[in-house]
């Protein structure tokens, strides 16, 4: 439990950058374990019958993962607020698009409330961009920059940074920067 406390203190703290309070859930951890080892040692090598320590290190862990984590990586999930700032925006005859969202296109459509274009080719993303139908997509910045570089006419109507990858190996492996979404629409 101290080996447990001290890895997952690192990846709370450094890696989810949560709030100071949380240091609390991998200090009870380590001292659960460092009390259990005591114990153990002094009966002569048996655990305890009903082993305290441990389920109130659990009981503050399952608290922390609620309180703090939980909270943490939802915050930095930007799609359901920006489809629900084109759903408020975009009227009866406006197509709505995302443009590579990929693992992000269920949340997106599911929060604009309504039928989305799922564009993942290039061609595609021109032909919605040339119609002359009023449009919001939503993309990554880099896709943006490289449709306005090649002359496309867009403007950004709304952007946010957030997390791309928000679980898995991806989460925990490396610090993953903001990635930038934006809303587009023709420019006027």
């Amino acid at each position: 439990m101290v080996a447990v406390a001290l890895g997952g203190g690192y990846m709370l703290i450094a890696r989810l950058a949560l709030p100071p309070a949380a240091i609390v859930v991998p200090v009870v951890m380590g001292t659960a374990g460092a009390l259990m080892t005591m114990q153990v040692n002094l009966a002569g090598g048996r655990p305890p019958r009903i082993p305290w320590a441990v389920i109130g290190a659990m009981t503050v862990t399952y608290a922390g993962l609620i309180l703090w984590v939980m909270p943490a990586i939802e915050q930095r999930k930007v799609v359901p607020d920006l489809a629900r700032w084109v759903a408020a925006r975009a009227g009866p005859t406006d197509s709505v698009a995302s443009y590579r969202l990929n693992r992000w296109n269920t949340a997106y459509r599911f929060y604009v409330g309504r039928h989305v274009w799922m564009i993942d080719g290039v061609e595609e993303a021109r032909a919605l961009f040339a119609g002359t139908r009023p449009f919001y997509c939503t993309m990554l910045g880099p896709a943006y920059e490289e449709f306005v570089a090649q002359g496309v006419p867009l403007r950004v109507v709304y952007e946010q940074d957030g997390m791309w990858a928000t679980s898995g190996r991806a989460l925990w492996r490396r610090r993953i920067p903001p990635t930038r979404f934006v809303v587009v629409a023709g420019a006027r």
